[in-house]
């Protein structure tokens, strides 16, 4: 009986085997590389956009671009009627690489440096139907030439999907806010005032921002604690959702007792105390 040939065939196959085994460990290997290292994949998208080299890096949460430096020199962009409208027609090119949703909607110019040697520096805010974005601001970078050097900042993934309409008024919020403060600080609620309340997206939890209010309250008279806070309160819930201290003193020795935490019933459901 003839093996040789059927050892050929097996033998062939198992060398197709093998080789599609290893194509999909390759194929593994590299979509979980990719996976582990979202600035590279970020890079390699944006060099593939602009033809240029960039040096990238993205946030660990949502992969958005956080940080686009043109690795070999000054990007230059399309004219524009202004550094501000070169800036958000780059992002709005590039939206989907910078995990943006419309940028020319989104953002909005709140500061402009021009220095005396040529160079443009500007500061974006995040906002939704004028309501700002807490802690989003995204910066960009030109030379004299109008070419971008670097652009940079945190961008809040979700927040145009928020309703901008209050469940809450001003005034009930910052009554609430005042109510909570006062019972972190075990005082009475008299002790307080509370400034006037203004609007705003948090980023409560990732991905899912929330409408806001944000209230600054402090002591009306002196005490032990003098205590001045801003107070990011969730327009659904009432629930306090962070807050900033802005003066804190003690007139006791410092460590002679721990600093207040909000109650339960300021805080919203599963949240530990601030």
């Amino acid at each position: 009986m003839n093996w040789s040939e059927p050892r050929v065939k097996t033998d062939r196959k198992r060398q197709l085997r093998a080789v599609l085994a290893a194509a999909l460990v390759g194929a593994a290997a590299s979509s979980s590389g990719a996976d582990q290292n979202p600035d590279e994949t970020a890079r390699i998208a944006l060099e593939q956009a602009t033809g240029a080299a960039w040096i990238v890096s993205t946030n660990p949460t949502d992969r958005t671009i956080t940080f686009a430096f043109p690795k070999n020199g000054p990007y230059p962009l399309p004219a524009a009627d202004s550094p501000a409208e070169a800036a958000l027609a780059f992002l709005s090119a590039h939206r989907r690489i910078f995990g943006m949703h419309d940028p020319r909607r989104e953002w909005v110019v709140a500061r402009r440096e021009a220095p005396a040697d040529g160079s443009t520096h500007l500061r974006f805010v995040q906002s939704v139907n004028g309501v700002p974005v807490y802690l989003s601001a995204w910066d960009a970078h030109f030379d004299s030439g109008g070419r971008l050097t670097s652009t940079s900042g945190n961008y809040v993934v979700g927040a145009f999907r928020v309703s901008t309409r209050p469940r809450l008024s001003a005034e009930a919020a910052a009554a609430r806010a005042r109510a909570c403060v006062a019972a972190r600080a075990q005082l009475p609620e008299s002790d307080f005032r509370a400034g006037v309340a203004e609007l705003e997206i948090f980023p409560a939890r990732a991905a899912h921002p929330a409408l806001a209010w944000i209230v600054a309250v402090s002591t009306s008279r002196p005490h032990s604690l003098l205590l001045s806070r801003k107070v990011h309160l969730d327009d659904r819930s009432g629930t306090v959702l962070a807050d900033e201290p802005m003066v804190i003193s003690r007139r006791a020795p410092a460590g002679s007792a721990p600093e207040p935490a909000y109650p339960e019933h300021c805080l919203p459901a599963g949240r530990r105390a601030l």
